[in-house]
C-alpha cells in the first residue's frame, strides 16, 4: 500500500510539471502560428515589399494583439526604407481560432497604436508611401477603427539641405463608407430630363454651398484628425 501511495505521489507530481512546462510552450507555439498567419497576410497584399511582424497572439473573445509590424522598401538604405511601422495593433472581432487558421478572421475594428508612417520622395519623382496603396483587406468586411498617437514623415532628401515635416499625436477615427443606394432609388442627373425635355427640378437646390437651414449631409464613410504640425 506504501509503494502505491508514493507512486501515485510521484506520477501526480510528474503530472503537474508537464502541464506546468507544457501548457505555456502550446501557447506560445500557437502564438508564433498566429504572427506567422497576420505576417503572411500582410506579405501577400504587398508582395514587392519586405513585411515583419514582431509578436502577435490570439485574445479569446476580443481579436487578435499584433505588435512591431514593419514594412519597407527593397533595395533602398537608410531612414526612408521603412515606410510604415506599428507599435502594436488590435484586431477587434469574435474570431474563433479556426478562422485564424483558415486566414478567414472577423475583424469589426482596427486600433492602430503609435504608427509610424514615413512618406519620401524618391528620385523618379515618385512618393514612397504610394506603395502601400491599395490598404490591404484582413477580412471580409471592412472595417471602422482608430489611429492612436501616430507619426507622419514627409521627407524630400532630393533638397539640397534636406527637407523634412512632421505631423505628431494625430489622433484618426475611421470608419468604413456606406455602400451606394439602388440605381432605380437615385436622384437623375442633372442632364437628366423630365416631360418635353426640361431638367429635372430639385426643390430648395443651391449651387456651391449646404442646403438651406444646416450643413450639407457627411458621407457615406468618415474621418476625423487631430494632431500637432513641425517641420525642419
Amino acid at each position: 500500500m506504501r509503494v502505491c501511495w508514493r507512486s501515485f505521489k510521484w506520477l501526480t507530481l510528474l503530472v503537474a510539471v508537464a502541464a506546468a512546462v507544457g501548457v505555456p510552450l502550446f501557447y506560445q507555439r500557437f502564438d508564433d502560428e498566429v504572427r506567422r498567419r497576420v505576417e503572411q497576410k500582410l506579405a501577400e497584399n504587398y508582395p514587392d515589399l519586405h513585411v515583419s511582424v514582431r509578436a502577435a497572439r490570439f485574445l479569446v473573445g476580443k481579436g487578435i494583439e499584433v505588435r512591431g509590424v514593419s514594412i519597407s522598401e527593397p533595395g533602398v538604405s537608410g531612414a526612408t526604407a521603412e515606410l510604415l511601422y506599428v507599435e502594436e495593433l488590435l484586431l477587434e472581432g469574435d474570431t474563433q481560432w479556426q478562422e485564424l487558421l483558415r486566414g478567414e478572421p472577423r475583424i469589426n475594428r482596427m486600433v492602430f497604436r503609435r504608427p509610424t508612417l514615413r512618406i519620401a520622395h524618391r528620385p523618379d519623382g515618385s512618393w514612397s508611401a504610394a506603395r502601400l496603396l491599395p490598404l490591404p483587406r484582413l477580412s471580409k468586411q471592412p472595417p471602422r477603427g482608430v489611429i492612436e498617437n501616430g507619426v507622419i514623415e514627409v521627407l524630400d532628401p532630393l533638397k539640397q539641405q534636406g527637407g523634412a515635416l512632421i505631423a505628431r499625436d494625430l489622433q484618426l477615427s475611421f470608419e468604413p463608407a456606406a455602400a451606394p443606394p439602388p440605381a432605380a432609388a437615385q436622384r437623375p442627373s442633372e442632364n437628366s430630363t423630365v416631360g418635353r425635355g426640361c431638367p429635372a427640378a430639385r426643390p430648395h437646390e443651391r449651387r456651391g454651398g449646404p442646403p438651406p437651414g444646416g450643413q450639407a449631409p457627411p458621407p457615406g464613410g468618415g474621418a476625423g484628425l487631430g494632431g500637432v504640425f513641425g517641420g525642419g
